[in-house]
This record gives C-alpha cells, sequence and structure tokens, in this order.
C-alpha cells in the first residue's frame, strides 16, 4: 500500500509542474450541430483534417510536439471538431453509458491497433494512458450529482484524448491489424510437462474452441512489475466484461462518414471489429511487456512518437 501511495503522490507532484494546456482547449461550443456524430466520426474528421497533420520534420523531443500539436491553428481546428461531437448540459444516464463506452472502445483501438503490418507490434506509453484513464471516466460521472458536471468532464476528456493523438503523430488506427492477433493469447511454455486433458474430462484446454484465455491473462499479470501493465489490464477486463459480446458492426460509429466523405466504414476494415479486441489487446500486451511469472524479462513502453514515420526508422 505504501509503494502504491508514494506512486500516487509521484505522480501528482509531476502533475503539478506539467505546463498547463491553454484553456481554450476546453472551450467547446455547447449548442449542438446540425447532426451530432460518433466518436469514430471524430476520429475520421481528425485524420482527414489538413490542418491537423503532423507537424515536420519529426522531432524526438516530447516537449516540442506538445508546443506544435496546437500550433498554427490545430488547436482551434480541433476545437471546432470536437464541438460536432456534441455532449449536452442535459445529458442522461444512457447517454453518459454511451459516451464512456465510446471513450473505451476508441482509447483501445489507439492502443493497440495502431502498429504496422509487417512490423513488431508497439505500445505507445501515452496512448496507454488513454486506455488507463478511460476506465474512469463512468465512476466520476457517476458521483457527479448534476448532468452539466457529467457533461463537462466529458467535454474536457474528449479533447485531451485528440490532443494526446496528436502528440504521438496522429497514428492511425489498423483495425485489421488488431483483429489479425490471437484471440486465445496463451502464456509461454513453463518448461514443466504439458497437463493432458484425461479421458472423461470436459473440453480440452489446447483447443481453442475450449480455452477461455483470461484466467491465464489474469494470473500472469499478477507478476508484473511495471504498475502500467497492470492497470491496462485492469481497463480490458473491464472492458470485455461489459462491452465483449458486440459483434461486427455493433461497435457504436461504426458506420458512418468515411475517408471519402460517403457513407460507408468509418475507418477501414472497423465493420470487422467486435468485442474480442479486448483479449486480443491483453494478449499482445502481454507478449511485448514479458509475462514474468513465467522467466520472461519485462518488454519496454513505445515513446517514439510511433505516427511518424521517422519514428519507425530503427528498431524491429
Amino acid at each position: 500500500m505504501l509503494s502504491y501511495v508514494n506512486h500516487c503522490c509521484s505522480g501528482l507532484a509531476l502533475t503539478a509542474i506539467h505546463k498547463r494546456v491553454t484553456g481554450a482547449m476546453f472551450n467547446i461550443d455547447k449548442n449542438p450541430p446540425s447532426k451530432s456524430i460518433t466518436f469514430l466520426e471524430l476520429l475520421r474528421k481528425v485524420y482527414d483534417s489538413d490542418i491537423l497533420h503532423p507537424p515536420m520534420p519529426y522531432d524526438p523531443l516530447a516537449t516540442a510536439r506538445i508546443k506544435n500539436a496546437i500550433a498554427d491553428g490545430r488547436g482551434e481546428e480541433l476545437v471546432k471538431l470536437c464541438a460536432l461531437y456534441h455532449i449536452s448540459d442535459n445529458i442522461t444516464d444512457a447517454e453518459v453509458a454511451q459516451k464512456t463506452e465510446e471513450c473505451i472502445w476508441v482509447a483501445t483501438l489507439l492502443f493497440a491497433a495502431t502498429g504496422k503490418k509487417g512490423r513488431k507490434p508497439r505500445l505507445d506509453f501515452f496512448l496507454m494512458h488513454l486506455l488507463t484513464s478511460s476506465l474512469f471516466l463512468r465512476p466520476m460521472c457517476a458521483v457527479l450529482k448534476k448532468a452539466e458536471h457529467k457533461a463537462a468532464l466529458l467535454r474536457a476528456y474528449v479533447p485531451v484524448m485528440l490532443l494526446i493523438t496528436l502528440t504521438r503523430g496522429r497514428p492511425r488506427i489498423d483495425p485489421e491489424l488488431l483483429m489479425s492477433y490471437t484471440h486465445v493469447p496463451r502464456p509461454p511454455p513453463s518448461g514443466q510437462a504439458q497437463i493432458q486433458p484425461g479421458p472423461t474430462s470436459t473440453g480440452n484446454p489446447e483447443d481453442d474452441a475450449d480455452y477461455h484465455p483470461w484466467p491465464a491473462l489474469i494470473e500472469g499479470v499478477q507478476y508484473h512489475s511495471d504498475s502500467h501493465v497492470l492497470k491496462s489490464m485492469r481497463t480490458l477486463i473491464f472492458a470485455a466484461q461489459n462491452f465483449g459480446d458486440k459483434g461486427p458492426g455493433e461497435v457504436v460509429g461504426t458506420f458512418g462518414s468515411g475517408p471519402d466523405g460517403k457513407k460507408g466504414e468509418t475507418h477501414a476494415g472497423i465493420s470487422k471489429v467486435d468485442g474480442t479486441i479486448f483479449v486480443r489487446a491483453a494478449g499482445i500486451m502481454m507478449d511485448n511487456l514479458g509475462w514474468l511469472g513465467r522467466g520472461q524479462k519485462g518488454g519496454k513502453w513505445d515513446q517514439s512518437a510511433l505516427g511518424w514515420d521517422a519514428a519507425w526508422d530503427s528498431g524491429d
């Protein structure tokens, strides 16, 4: 408990010395647009914006990237786009549930679907914090008594999610890449003989159809020394429990205005996404950050800002 308190206090101390983001970032127009859009549609518009293109050349300094993310009209453009994702001061509990669900889906996609095909997966340290923080939106809204306060929280959180995405070079989600990862992740062999099912056993743990991956993931993450891995897993477990039954095409915002402005998939391959993305993300995280309880060494979070192609010039 003491180490957890120290960790929290260190985090608060670091927060206290961070330079604040301009208040204009949170001055979102409260008036409803002619048609509100979903979060996945909003992300599409962020990707398509000529103004929000990543500043060039690639700068390895994080402080410079944060400053540049809102320079040259980018901050104003982001505010304008976020206003299209309308959050009413009279937001209902049902709307809070949907908005917070959308945040978790988008955070998971940014966390685990922003790699490159044919390259070793990279999990961005900053995008990971979008995943861990999204878990607390619902309980925080639940303790706020006034609807306008719930709206204000969500209205501030959404542009921050997108601002952090811009500081990482506006990495594009690749839903099909995430869906290509296994939905039945397993820990590495422990060196002991595999337990063979008996002739009267119900099912076979070696058969994917009978295997349940979550017990092994939960057991495995308990041994990890990096608290970020545990917190990420906590969000993915919650998401799987609450949204894991969604089928292909059922994710809010799957269909809408696509890259060409026409009705269709908001992102290429998004209609194939289902509730298995959470266990897929959990598996790829453990494979990259390490199954420490099985003798693997801990991996590292990526801090290269993987949205820039130049960030991929070195490494696997």
